[in-house]
């Protein structure tokens, strides 16, 4: 996660997080609420080190150019070109160098410092990884532990249950009964006609005086269990049908989309 750039404090830390890394979310508030109580210099104003200092491990080392006749620093071959040949400087043989160069951040506001080379690192690359390998940012310990924190809420909420009921396998009554848990993908229908003939079979007192174990006891009352619950999801969900529109009603009992059904219509003018 450490991109190797210094963010501006304010709306450069939601903006940073949000376009560089991709976050969004509880993971993106938890950051900016962390970082908004910390007192931050803005990279922008901030001084830059001193030329030849000691690279900074967690920004980016970067290949540039310096000018031998002024302190003329870029990390694009073309502006070092450009500015040989708009200042004015007097000809000599070594106009620029190569040099490793460091910037709290790039674009236009990026300002640039001499970096010396301490080790035997072949380029920019390498240091980077080195340095990813070696330390972990407060910014990635603090997204791991919201991305915890959320897991832990998603894993509690799906053993509670959500409070919409969007669909029926949402409703609160559902899940409480456990349909899902118990049944998954079984027809329910089937499972409501079993429970609507054992429940016909004990209002006609065939049941009566016959002996039964005691898993036969516990199927025949979770049985009836079901029936009551699905007769509560019924009576939950039929006094919608009342609140349905009568033209949208016409349409939906139409054999085709452009014409009503002609009964209903009559009936509607009468």
């Amino acid at each position: 996660m450490l991109c190797q750039a210094a963010v501006r404090p304010g709306p450069g830390i939601e903006s940073h997080f949000r376009q560089k890394h991709q976050l969004k979310g509880q993971v993106l508030k938890d950051i900016k609420d962390y970082y908004g109580i910390l007192e931050l210099a803005d990279p922008k104003l901030a001084a830059i080190p001193e030329d030849n200092s000691q690279a900074i491990e967690q920004l980016t080392i970067l290949h540039g150019y310096s000018c031998n006749a002024c302190r003329y620093l870029t990390i694009a071959r073309d502006n070092i070109v450009r500015h040989w040949r708009e200042a004015g400087h007097s000809i000599s043989e070594d106009r620029w160098i190569e040099v490793r160069l460091q910037s709290w951040i790039g674009g236009q506001y990026a300002r640039y410092w001499i970096v010396r080379d301490d080790s035997d690192i072949d380029g920019p690359a390498d240091t980077a990884n080195a340095a990813n390998a070696r330390s972990q940012s407060a910014m990635d310990e603090l997204i791991a532990a919201s991305q915890a924190r959320l897991k832990e809420e998603d894993a509690a909420r799906l053993r509670k249950g959500d409070l919409k009921e969007d669909i029926d396998r949402d409703s609160p009554w559902v899940k409480r009964l456990g349909w899902v848990r118990h049944f998954g993908s079984r027809d329910l229908i089937s499972i409501h006609d079993a429970a609507e003939w054992l429940w016909a079979r004990a209002a006609t007192g065939r049941l009566a005086g016959k002996q039964e174990d005691e898993e036969a006891a516990r199927e025949r009352l979770l049985l009836s269990r079901l029936r009551q619950s699905f007769d509560h999801e019924v009576d939950r969900c039929c006094w919608r049908l009342d609140s349905v529109p009568t033209e949208t009603l016409q349409w939906l009992g139409s054999i085709t989309s452009m014409t009503l059904v002609l009964h209903t219509k009559i009936n509607s003018t009468v």
